[in-house]
């Protein structure tokens, strides 16, 4: 990211000056969301503790907890590049480039036996679920989620998705359409595990799997959720396979660039024909 792409945004995270160096390319990228400000407001972090922000967004939750606590370790974790990015870029600007570990990736991924997740709720029931999963993998028995997000966003059924894990949660806070609650994590996970959280996709380790007929090939696609049209081939990508599948649109030696590839499967195809040229996906 060159310094002609950012943009610098000044923000107030929990009492904290915070500079935020951000841009377009992941949710809430151009502001302190509400979410973020109940997190700030309701976190509570003894000294020592190990903590993980997720998604780490443009990284003003991390670096308030690297400026303003005591924390043993500050994790931020997403699956969004330009967002990681961003988060670096943010740390160092504040001083605590340091003090924040960043990582692309699920939660769990980031750490495990940590002490504290603090959490903003996705966009999609399923996703969510499969970051509940993720956080009860990386938190220590006793470990402390806190869970925010907007009423819009369905805070209220994604709680719900969130107690069959974790036992019920307490209400902290809420402020413009926002709530906060905090969880408890159990030594175990409920057995038998709600069935929601057994999907192909959700469940950890496993991958949602469909075929799709694209001109003379079936490719076999395995995503989860949180990549666009997870579940089955959506109709815009329908048919642009079927315009790549005309005479001459793809050719044997072609370099092929596919641009928010998601599950892969326009660059899958490409791949089918142009068997002596170069896919990037």
């Amino acid at each position: 990211m060159s310094k002609a792409d950012r943009i610098t945004i000044q923000a107030t995270v929990g009492g904290t000056p915070v500079e935020l160096v951000t841009r377009p390319g992941f949710p809430g990228w151009d502001a302190l969301t509400q979410a973020e400000a109940l997190l700030a407001a309701y976190a509570e972090i003894a000294p020592g503790q190990r903590v993980l922000v997720y998604p780490g967004g443009h990284g003003a939750l991390a670096v308030w907890l690297a400026k303003e606590s005591e924390a043993g370790a500050v994790l931020a974790a997403d699956t969004n590049c330009v967002a990681v990015g961003c988060a670096e870029a943010t740390a160092a600007r504040n001083g605590v480039g340091d003090r924040v570990r960043l990582s692309l990736g699920l939660p769990a991924q980031a750490g495990s036996g940590l002490d504290v997740i603090l959490l903003r709720v996705p966009k999609g029931r399923d996703l969510a679920r499969l970051l509940f999963l993720e956080a009860f993998a990386a938190l220590r028995p006793g470990g402390h989620l806190y869970l925010a997000g907007a009423n819009r966003e369905g805070i209220k059924s994604v709680a719900a998705d969130c107690a069959a894990l974790f036992g019920e949660g307490t209400l902290l806070g809420y402020k413009g359409g926002n709530r906060v609650l905090l969880y408890t994590r159990p030594e175990a996970l409920p057995e038998p595990l709600p069935a929601e959280y057994t999907l192909p996709g959700v469940a950890r380790g496993t991958w949602h799997e469909f075929a799709v007929s694209a001109g003379e090939a079936t490719l076999t696609v395995r995503t989860r959720p949180g990549v666009f049209s997870w579940r089955g081939l959506d109709a815009g990508t329908g048919a642009l396979l079927e315009v790549l599948a005309g005479e001459g649109m793809v050719r044997a030696t072609d370099e092929v660039l596919d641009v928010g590839c998601g599950a892969g499967l326009i660059g899958l195809y490409a791949a089918t024909r142009a068997r002596q040229g170069r896919v990037t996906m």
